[in-house]
């Protein structure tokens, strides 16, 4: 039988078979496709006729000559080629058409034989069957059990086909419990549609002539449709876990649907719990809060942050992860630990409360894990329609085993896994604490974290072994960057100190800064004082505190240079002081400590270089000497180091000690410097070797040029500190004096033409008598009285020539103020009567008034007035030098 392929009825209604069909004929044989013609197109019929049973090629070569076999030859090639073409039209139009009339064919043997069986069972079947006595019904009942069925199995396949909307929205909504109990319900709904072995007659759907699978191939295909909810139940279910805010009640719903639905162990339950926990909190992590900004510079580099930004974000990414911590231990402590009082974990409870036949109202129990087929039934929509559900299926309840090892987990293994897993915590919370406090740079958000961390530690529910944990990593973290902070705050306090300290010593070697070299200067430099305007409240106080702090500089003599020095080690140690604001621990202390003496040992260290390296003694040494000694001594009376709590911190820290101890160095060594020039100018020039009239008993003028230098040397290194003090006072004129002495005395010794010289005689009792202001217990009186009784062995003392130099000191305590005492030991005496002005000069001169009416010679050599003006007021006019 040939097949038309083109014939649509004969592929659509494959039963319908002629009445000549034979179950016994090839499904190919005499297959002829109507666009196959045979033989080819273009090839003659008498040929193809001639050739046809040529099949033999010897028989062809015989036949026909050489030139038609060459024809046949190439008839035969051009056959091929056409009927290669036609396979492949056929293939491209008809390929289809082939397929699906195969298959027909196939389908059509198949149902043939199946007929054929069927036949041969009726015959065997029907002189067996015995006759059934056929149970009369009445028509209403009938109905009424049909009606039942139908309506039993209505709600059966309602619930199924409703169960996928239903996950999905409980998923929505989070309820993953309710999603998981909905899915094992839905199985059971399939299982008892589809089961044939029931005992139960009010399901036994065959009995009424119900075959659920085929007449109704939609349960299958919706099973097939819910049975694949279950992945996403578990894995939605399994992510949820990851979140740290999650209450007890969804954590233990999600830990029950997770071994519901997997039939998990509870300990792999708590594992799952662990390392979702884990991947949250290195997420958590890894949202540093030193992330960038939306906005950004125009060279690339983000916008900075202010203080209390930079603090907030810390501390929410601190707290995030320390949230994270505590609630994963504390929820897994609450949901698999035994309570107090020995009473079952609540996992347990939910498990016994779910598996109990008659579910009884747990008080201690969350209402949201009080869950039952009922309850959840009674939750969906359309839940009147679930009334006709058999009763087994609306008591359905997940079975758990309890007294199996799977539906408990030991507490000696709990607290192991939680041991173990807090431990990696913390390890992971000090690694990321560590790169969010870098961003701290003062000690009071240091402080501020840490107050914060106690009060959030006082909240939560931990032991106390975790809490100890927790504490000692922030401590750590927090004391590490406080060491940080302190170490950069004194190195760059150290840094600003060379760097200032190198540039005023510069200026003073270019003699760029005269006003370092002259304190005194600056000190009575005017001050203009702020004009009053009503208009401007805020400028007009912060312009009369500029000027109050200007005057407090210069009655202080801090100078530009020194004061630039000294107030960026006193800022820096001020905003140390206020940012520690006394909060140092014991531990911070200790590592304080080393800090603050090596930022001491490092100022000392630079002021005493400096001080070595002036070696040379020129003007610009004894220029940076004295203000190395005004620095030393402006520092020892700093509150710069008890800023830095140099003393309260460690003993061993002795800063005053050791900038005094340089303040006596660069002294000393200015004094040689200051004492070898004056004197080099003293020997040199011809004005001590010129002889007075032995009747003028005083000083000569190149030694009251000398003792003005030396006076005017002094006021470059005295301080207010050190000129109003009589300790500091000594320790500086007194030395000078004296060491000036002794260097001429020593040099006059030396010299026979020196000590020869009349003149100086006046000069070494002079200088005798400024010394014994001093002190008469000084070594150096006695070997100047033996000098001065080698010069003028013949001549004594008398009280004349005694009291002139007394008037002398009293004509010129002025002009050598620095090299006198405040307290002279012997103050010289004025036999001259005081009149009312005089007595009033009084508290303003130390030594007293001089006599006004006593002639005597000017003090200092001075040039004699001009012929032509004569009448002028030479004193009134400065003179331009």
């Amino acid at each position: 039988m040939a097949v038309p392929l083109s014939s649509p009825s004969s592929l659509s209604s494959p039963l319908q078979r002629p009445s000549n069909f034979s179950p016994q004929l090839s499904p190919l044989q005499g297959f002829r496709t109507p666009t196959s013609p045979w033989p080819p197109r273009g090839t003659p019929r008498s040929m193809s006729l001639h050739t046809s049973g040529t099949e033999d090629p010897d028989e062809l070569f015989t036949k026909f000559t050489v030139s038609e076999v060459k024809q046949v030859h190439n008839r035969l090639l051009t056959d091929a080629d056409a009927k290669q073409e036609e396979l492949r039209l056929m293939r491209r139009e008809r390929y289809r058409d082939l397929l699906q009339a195969s298959s027909s064919i196939i389908s059509i043997a198949q149902s043939s034989r199946d007929v054929l069986s069927a036949l041969e069972d009726i015959k065997t079947s029907i002189p067996a069957e015995l006759p059934r006595s056929v149970r009369r019904t009445s028509a209403t009942e009938k109905g009424d059990a049909q009606l039942r069925i139908l309506q039993s199995v209505a709600a059966h396949m309602k619930l199924l086909l409703d169960t996928p909307e239903h996950i999905w929205r409980l998923l929505e909504k989070k309820k993953y419990l309710h999603a998981g109990w909905l899915f094992l319900l839905a199985r059971i709904i399939y299982q008892a549609l589809v089961r044939t072995d029931t005992e139960d007659e009010e399901d036994d759907w065959r009995a009424q002539g119900i075959d659920v699978l085929e007449q109704f191939p939609l349960v299958q295909r919706q099973w097939d449709t819910v049975s694949q909810l279950r992945a996403q139940i578990t894995y939605k279910a399994t992510l949820s876990l990851r979140d740290s805010g999650a209450s007890l009640e969804d954590v233990c719903s999600i830990l029950l649907t997770l071994h519901f639905l997997e039939s998990r162990p509870l300990i792999d339950v708590l594992t799952i719990f662990l390392t979702q926990r884990t991947r949250n909190l290195q997420t958590t992590l890894s949202r540093s809060p030193k992330s960038a900004p939306n906005g950004s510079l125009p060279n690339g580099s983000a916008l900075s942050k202010s203080k209390k930004t930079i603090v907030r974000e810390t501390r929410e990414g601190l707290e995030a992860v320390l949230d994270a911590i505590a609630s994963t231990v504390a929820l897994a402590r609450a949901v698999f630990s035994n309570r107090s009082d020995d009473g079952p974990s609540l996992m347990s409870r939910v498990l016994l409360f779910v598996q109990s036949d008659i579910p009884v109202p747990d008080p201690s129990l969350p209402p949201e894990l009080q869950m039952s087929t009922q309850h959840l039934l009674s939750t969906l929509p359309s839940a009147s329609h679930f009334a006709l559900l058999p009763s087994s299926i609306r008591s359905y309840r997940p079975y758990v085993d309890l007294a199996s090892a799977t539906s408990s987990i030991p507490p000696a293994q709990l607290a192991l896994q939680l041991s173990e897993w807090f431990s990696k915590a913390v390890t992971n919370l000090r690694n990321a604490a560590e790169g969010w406090f870098t961003d701290l740079r003062t000690l009071k958000e240091v402080w501020a974290l840490r107050s914060w961390f106690d009060e959030w530690l006082g909240g939560k529910v931990l032991e106390d072994g975790e809490k100890q944990g927790l504490a000692e990593v922030i401590d750590g973290v927090a004391h590490g960057q406080a060491v940080k902070i302190l170490r950069k705050v004194l190195g760059d306090l150290q840094d600003r100190f060379h760097d200032e300290l190198r540039a005023a010593l510069s200026q003073l070697r270019d003699g760029t800064s005269l006003v370092e070299s002259t304190p005194t200067n600056f000190l009575f430099q005017p001050v203009v004082p702020p004009t009053f305007d009503v208009s401007f409240g805020s400028t007009l106080v912060s312009a009369f505190r500029k000027y109050e702090s200007t005057l407090q500089r210069q009655v202080t003599t801090r100078t530009p240079l020194l004061h630039k020095i000294v107030c960026s080690l006193e800022d820096g140690a001020k905003a140390l002081r206020d940012d520690s604001d006394g909060k140092l621990t014991g531990k911070l202390r200790k590592a304080y400590a080393p800090l603050v003496e090596e930022c001491c040992a490092a100022i000392l260290a630079a002021l005493s270089s400096n001080v070595v390296e002036l070696k040379s003694g020129t003007d610009t040494d004894i220029r940076s000497l004295a203000f190395l000694s005004r620095l030393s001594e402006t520092l020892h009376a700093s509150p710069f180091d008890s800023d830095l709590g140099c003393d309260a911190i460690s003993s061993s820290i002795n800063f005053r000690g050791g900038i005094s101890a340089l303040r006596e160095q660069s002294v000393t060594q200015w004094r040689g410097f200051v004492v070898s020039t004056v004197l080099a100018d003293y020997l040199k020039t011809p004005l001590h070797a010129q002889s007075r009239s032995d009747l003028s008993c005083q000083p000569s003028w190149s030694l009251m040029h000398a003792l003005l230098s030396l006076s005017s040397y002094l006021r470059s290194v005295e301080t207010p500190s050190s000129s109003t003090t009589g300790k500091h006072k000594r320790g500086i004129a007194e030395t000078v004096i004296r060491h000036f002495v002794t260097s001429l005395v020593d040099t006059l010794e030396a010299s026979e033409e020196l000590r020869g010289a009349q003149a100086n005689v006046w000069d070494l009792k002079f200088l005798r008598r400024l010394l014994a202001l001093w002190t008469e217990e000084w070594d150096g009186l006695l070997k100047l009285d033996k000098l001065i009784g080698q010069v003028r062995p013949s001549s004594s003392p008398t009280d004349g020539e005694d009291s002139l130099l007394e008037q002398h000191i009293l004509r010129t305590q002025i002009l050598i103020a620095p090299l006198l005492p405040l307290a002279p030991s012997h103050p010289p005496t004025n036999p001259s009567k005081s009149s009312a002005k005089d007595t009033r000069t009084e508290s303003l001169l130390l030594f007293g008034v001089p006599p006004a009416e006593q002639a005597t010679q000017p003090v200092m050599d001075l040039a004699k007035p001009g012929p032509r003006f004569g009448s002028l007021l030479v004193g009134s006019t400065p003179v331009a030098r």
